[in-house]
């Protein structure tokens, strides 16, 4: 890289060259003079009037599923190999024009959209209910325990389900949480491979209390959760259920019994791997 002085150098010959009306030889006044305007116009930091209200191709950014984990959207990844010279003043309006309704096109079929999740699934939706328990999976008898709270949930896709419904069928684990809420983030991975080893049989479903639906989808999206969210709008559920404050975990039993709270939830290992334990102790296979 060259050095301070010789930038100064530069300059210098340049004040010297005007003061004795000097020019650098091979470069008459009128080639200087039909100088192509968009690289003057770059030397003196202004744009070519002719270009001034050419409209940008804004490339949006790429969502935060791909951005968490450090990997690229294709088509941002075609686009910015292939044409991010083309977003630059080089290229003519039209082009410019004609770049941003492709990328506009590009992201609408594909996997890149934001609120999209990983597996094709809309994320928090009826979609991720489990099915039918499979016919090897036996539950043992619940344990006597309080009746849980039985509630009418919203999830993210409008769909309308009842606790009960659920219960009647296998055991439920409500993971309360909130978007904002760091803690939350930080044991979500756990309760994902806890609801992949279990969730054939005991039904997980998200509560997010104090939180907007949009920010909720962009949570499950990016920590790929697996299982359908509620949106507690007017925190019924949290009131029934006393979760003040997100995480909070309820284990409620086949045929209704509030078998355990557990405030905090399962940020600490030792917690998740005693959830995990709990949870295997409710049924048996074949």
């Amino acid at each position: 890289m060259p050095s301070r002085d010789v930038h100064r150098g530069a300059f210098d010959g340049r004040a010297s060259r005007a003061a004795t009306g000097r020019r650098r030889p091979g470069r008459s006044p009128q080639q200087a003079g039909q100088a192509d305007p968009v690289r003057r116009g770059r030397r003196l930091g202004t744009t070519p009037p002719d270009r001034e209200d050419a409209p940008r191709a804004d490339v949006p950014r790429p969502p935060a599923a791909l951005r968490s984990r450090g990997e690229r959207c294709p088509v941002l990844a075609a686009v910015e190999h292939r044409g991010a010279d083309m977003t630059a003043l080089d290229a003519p309006p039209r082009t410019r024009r004609l770049l941003g309704t492709l990328v506009a096109a590009l992201f609408a079929v594909s996997a890149c959209d934001p609120g999209a999740a990983r597996d094709g699934v809309a994320p928090g939706g009826a979609d991720r209910l489990p099915g039918p328990v499979a016919e090897e999976i036996r539950y043992h008898e619940p344990e006597a325990a309080p009746a849980a709270p039985d509630l009418e949930l919203t999830l993210l896709d409008g769909a309308e389900i009842g606790l009960s419904t659920l219960w009647d069928d296998r055991p439920v684990v409500l993971v309360f949480f909130s978007s904002w809420c760091a803690t939350c983030a930080d044991q979500q991975q756990a309760l994902s491979d806890l609801a992949e080893v279990h969730g054939d049989a005991v039904s997980f479903v998200g509560v997010a209390s104090r939180d907007d639906p949009a920010a909720v989808t962009d949570f499950l999206v990016e920590h790929e959760v697996p299982y359908p969210v509620a949106v507690d709008a007017d925190r019924a559920a949290a009131r029934h259920y006393a979760a003040e404050e997100p995480p909070l975990i309820a284990v409620i039993g086949r045929g209704g019994g509030l078998l355990r709270g557990i405030p905090g939830g399962v940020a600490d290992p030792a917690r998740a791997e005693e959830l995990d334990a709990e949870l295997s102790a409710l049924y048996r296979r074949g």
